[in-house]
């Protein structure tokens, strides 16, 4: 793997300073996540973005991510929707290397704006939770968008959950369908960063370094799950999401 540190290489307390910011923003993205059923890669990655910059940030939180989906499955699943996973992963499968390309093409100024963007688009999709039309087209669109969204700018759930509406999934067949997806389809995104040269040695420690506050994050998301209003604190979150994509756009145009 390349060491993906673009220049002079950074201090010692440099790197613990990183980390340790690396860890708080998982912990909180995978409470957000534990406790509504999404929201990992929205809260994450356009917070590391303003740290560390959007490619870093997108491969970094893709470790993490795998394995606080695959805890949700393993607690949800029998409450798991196999046949729409089945129908979901398909095309976010066929949509993952188109988002691998723009990862691997686009400047570090361009993908902020792309991330930034994606971010922006999928909280507001998240806020308003629209229903798809049913059938199969609908479905099989959402989930070739969440394929390359998941590969160039780390959010895929807003697609996925609006395919999940027309069904009226209950809370917990929600969140452990949208785990399955994510776990599933994350072992082919990691893959997939492994095989571009993605996954630098900076973004592999990033990610490896936070798996604990996984764990931690779970722990306080699904103490919650039953507990909170789940639409008021969905609508805080995106509301915090939507001004850090502002600061991520304002701070690509400027080139700072």
């Amino acid at each position: 793997m390349r060491t993906g540190m673009g220049g002079r290489r950074p201090s010692g307390t440099t790197i613990a300073l990183m980390l340790l910011i690396a860890c708080v923003v998982v912990l909180v993205a995978s409470a957000v996540q534990a406790a509504t059923g999404f929201g990992f890669s929205l809260v994450a990655v356009p917070l590391l973005t303003l740290a560390f910059g959007p490619r870093l940030a997108v491969v970094a939180t893709a470790l993490p991510a795998l394995l606080l989906a695959s805890i949700t499955v393993a607690r949800d699943r029998t409450h798991v929707r196999w046949r729409t996973v089945g129908v979901l992963l398909t095309t976010l499968v066929v949509g993952m290397p188109i988002g691998l390309l723009l990862l691997r093409v686009l400047s570090e100024r361009a993908l902020s704006v792309v991330v930034a963007l994606a971010v922006t688009s999928c909280a507001a999709l998240a806020w308003r939770t629209p229903r798809l039309p049913r059938g199969f087209a609908p479905i099989a669109a959402a989930g070739l968008a969440a394929g390359v969204l998941a590969t160039v700018a780390g959010p895929s759930g807003p697609p996925l959950i609006a395919a999940m509406q027309t069904m009226e999934y209950g809370p917990r067949e929600l969140r452990g369908t949208l785990a399955a997806v994510f776990s599933l389809g994350g072992v082919l995104g990691v893959g997939g960063f492994v095989l571009t040269g993605a996954l630098t040695d900076r973004a592999a420690l990033v990610g490896a370094v936070a798996v604990p506050a996984v764990l931690l994050g779970w722990w306080i998301g699904n103490h919650l799950f039953e507990r909170i209003d789940r639409v008021r604190f969905r609508r805080a979150v995106l509301v915090i999401l939507i001004a850090s994509c502002l600061l991520t756009v304002a701070r690509a145009v400027s080139g700072n």
